[in-house]
C-alpha cells in the first residue's frame, strides 16, 4: 500500500504539499492500494481540501482503492463535515473511500417502518434539481411523502415495507421519485367495497378521489392515495 502523506500545516503554499503531489503522482502509476494520511493534519484551508478531493476523486477513477486515515484534530474533522468532504466522500467502515452519489439521485433505501429521515434527502435533490426554493420544497414533501409513507404500512400488507429512489434526468428536463412496495394492491383494497372496479389502473384512479376508502369509521371515509 502506498501512503500519501499530509503536513500538519496544509496552508495556501504548494510547497507545504510536494510530498503529497510525489507520491500522488507516483501512485497514479502503480497498481497499489493507497492511504490518504491526515492524521496529523492541526489545520487545512480550501486549498489543501481542493488538491485533497482532486487526489481521492482521480484514483478513485482510476480505478484504485482509497482509504482515509482520518485527521485527529477535532477542528479538522468538523472542516471536513462542514465543508462537505464527508457527502462528497463516503468512508467505509475501514476507512475505504467511493465517490459518493450525485447530487441528480437520492440513493435507493428500503423503509421497512415509519421513517421520515429520508424526506429531507429528497427535499434537497429537488430543490437542486429544480427551481424551487428548498423551503417551499421542504413543506411540500412533508406534506404529501408521510401520506404516501403512511399508506404502504396502513393498507399495502407490504411483507417488507417499500422501497424509494429518485433520479434526476436533467437532458428529459424530468424528475422521477419512486416509491414501491410489494403489497396486495389497490384493486384487491377497494374491491369488496367498490365492486365496479375491473382493473388496477381503475382503482388506483379511484384511489386519489375524495370519499373513496378501504374502509371506514364510524361511518367517515379514510382516504387512500397512492404509494
Amino acid at each position: 500500500m502506498r501512503t500519501i502523506p499530509f503536513r500538519h500545516d496544509c496552508s495556501e503554499d504548494i510547497r507545504d504539499y510536494k510530498v503529497a503531489v510525489e507520491c500522488y503522482r507516483e501512485a497514479l502509476h502503480e497498481p497499489d492500494s493507497v492511504m490518504i494520511e491526515l492524521g496529523s493534519v492541526q489545520y487545512l484551508r480550501p486549498f489543501g481540501l481542493n488538491l485533497l478531493s482532486g487526489m481521492i476523486c482521480d484514483l478513485l477513477r482510476n480505478g484504485q482503492e482509497v482509504s482515509l486515515t482520518p485527521p485527529r484534530s477535532e477542528q479538522v474533522q468538523q472542516y471536513l463535515t462542514d465543508q462537505g468532504f464527508y457527502t462528497e466522500f463516503q468512508v467505509g467502515s475501514s476507512g475505504s473511500l467511493k465517490r459518493a452519489l450525485k447530487s441528480t439521485s437520492v440513493g435507493l433505501r428500503r423503509l421497512d417502518e415509519r421513517d421520515y429521515t429520508y424526506l429531507s434527502a429528497v427535499a434537497l435533490w429537488l430543490n437542486k434539481n429544480s427551481q424551487i426554493p428548498l423551503e417551499p420544497v421542504k413543506e411540500m414533501v412533508m406534506v404529501t411523502m408521510p401520506e404516501v409513507i403512511n399508506n404502504v404500512f396502513d393498507h399495502s400488507d407490504s411483507p417488507f415495507g417499500c422501497y424509494v429512489c429518485a433520479e434526476a434526468y436533467p437532458k428529459e428536463q424530468r424528475l422521477m421519485l419512486s416509491v414501491m412496495d410489494f403489497g396486495v394492491g389497490f384493486l384487491y383494497r377497494l374491491s369488496s367495497r367498490y365492486p365496479q372496479l375491473n382493473s388496477d389502473a381503475e382503482a388506483i384512479a379511484s384511489a386519489v378521489k375524495d370519499g373513496i376508502s378501504s374502509k371506514s369509521q364510524k361511518g367517515t371515509p379514510e382516504g387512500v392515495s397512492t404509494s
